[in-house]
C-alpha cells in the first residue's frame, strides 16, 4: 500500500473493508445482503465505480461499471452528455444490456482497450474504427451539452443500430447489435 501513496488514509479503508468482509461472512455473505451495492457505498473510502467494480469483478454480480474511459469514450461519440451523473449512463447501459457478467465484463474491457488505443485524452482519431461515427472526429463535440443528464437516452439510440437519426455513412458500419471495433455480435443486446 505504502509506494501508492496516501498509505495512511488507504491501510484505514482496507482495515475497514476487511471487517466489513469478514462481518458479513465473506463473498457469500454480501451477495445474501438486501442491498449489497448499498452497503459497499455505506463504507468510507468506496464510491459508485468501486463498489460496482467490486460487485462485478469479485461477486459476479451483472452491474456496469462507469469509469473515465466509458464516459469520454460515449460523450466523445455522442451518445451520452459529458456532464451525465454516474447513474444516468449506467442507466443507459442497463436499459440497452442483457444482464449478464460476461457481457458486462467484455464490454468493459473492450472499453478500457479502446480507450488505451485511440480514444486518449488526447484523441488518436486517425485509424480509429468508430472515426466515421464519432461526433468528436466530426468536430460535433459538445454538440449534446445542453441537453438535460436525465432525457439524453430518450434522445438517441444506441450506437450500433444505424436508426432514428444515427448517422451511419457507408455500408461497412456495423450491423445492428454488432460491435464496432471487431464486428462480433453483442450477445442479448438491446434497443433502448
Amino acid at each position: 500500500v505504502r509506494p501508492s501513496g496516501y498509505f495512511n488514509q488507504k491501510a484505514r479503508r482496507l482495515k475497514a473493508f476487511a471487517g466489513f468482509y469478514l462481518a458479513h461472512g465473506g463473498e457469500s455473505g454480501i451477495r445474501c445482503l438486501p442491498d449489497p451495492r448499498q452497503a459497499l457505498l455505506a463504507l468510507h473510502g468506496i464510491g459508485p465505480e468501486t463498489a460496482d467494480s467490486m460487485l462485478l469483478y469479485a461477486l459476479d454480480m451483472p452491474v456496469f461499471v462507469i469509469d473515465a474511459y466509458t464516459r469520454r469514450i460515449f460523450a466523445r461519440l455522442g451518445e451520452t452528455p459529458p456532464d451525465a451523473s454516474y447513474a444516468a449512463l449506467q442507466e443507459y447501459f442497463h436499459a440497452r444490456l442483457t444482464p449478464s457478467v460476461p457481457l458486462f465484463r467484455e464490454y468493459h474491457a473492450l472499453l478500457v482497450a479502446h480507450a488505451k488505443r485511440h480514444c486518449r485524452k488526447r484523441p488518436l482519431c486517425a485509424g480509429c474504427p468508430l472515426q466515421k461515427r464519432c461526433a468528436h472526429a466530426r468536430g460535433a463535440a459538445g454538440a449534446l451539452d445542453g441537453m438535460p443528464p436525465d432525457d439524453f437516452t430518450a434522445h438517441r439510440p444506441h450506437a450500433t443500430t444505424g436508426e432514428a437519426g444515427d448517422p451511419m455513412p457507408d455500408a461497412a458500419a456495423p450491423r445492428r447489435g454488432r460491435h464496432a471495433i471487431h464486428g462480433r455480435p453483442w450477445p442479448g443486446f438491446r434497443e433502448g
